[in-house]
């Protein structure tokens, strides 16, 4: 598929799962692919490659863990971020609450939050489940407002999300990867 020019806006895309067969994973792969081919410049981000501590005060204290220092230096240069995000008991998954922890906390002279204030955020999600994750995008919604983000008014949830990928990982269902497409073309044009 040829690269429409659309916009040269950054975005960061990265999953709250680091699973290695994690639908949500897929679906990040895939979302970066599409906004990469409606023309933004996607900075893709798996969090398996930087393993941090719970937050804790005491750690913090001591200095950022470098894997905290790298994080910062990667959502401080994107102004737009698209999330996947599993769901787990109705809620994202402790990993991306520990990554929003430790990156909202104000350093040296920053603001509290000053990483994502104003910062605008598509959240997705894939699930097994009939309802596609749908729970997860809220509380996360709540989270990410509570930080002063710009959440985007539509998101996506792939329900039944085992049975919508290929053995590539790539979307099997034209119809939801047109519905995705349309949603990520009308965030990166905001």
């Amino acid at each position: 598929m040829a690269k429409k020019e659309v916009s040269m806006k950054k975005i960061l895309v990265f999953s709250g799962s680091t699973r290695v067969e994690s639908l949500n994973l897929k679906l990040s792969k895939n979302v970066a692919s599409i906004a990469e081919n409606l023309g933004a410049k996607v900075e893709y981000l798996d969090l398996s490659n930087y393993p941090i501590p719970i937050y804790n005060g005491d750690i913090e204290q001591e200095g950022l863990p470098n894997n905290v220092v790298k994080l910062r230096d990667i959502f401080k240069t994107n102004q737009s971020f698209i999330v996947t995000t599993p769901e787990y008991n109705g809620f994202f998954p402790p990993l991306i609450k520990n990554v929003v922890d430790w990156l909202s906390r104000g350093h040296k002279d920053e603001i509290m939050g000053s990483l994502f204030n104003k910062k605008n955020v598509l959240i997705l999600s894939a699930s097994p489940g009939e309802y596609g994750g749908i729970r997860a995008v809220r509380s996360l919604t709540t989270l990410f407002e509570n930080l002063k983000m710009e959440v985007f008014p539509e998101s996506f949830c792939l329900a039944h999300a085992d049975k919508e990928f290929n053995i590539d990982g790539a979307l099997i269902s034209n119809l939801k990867y047109k519905e995705i497409e349309r949603i990520v073309k009308k965030f990166i044009n905001k």
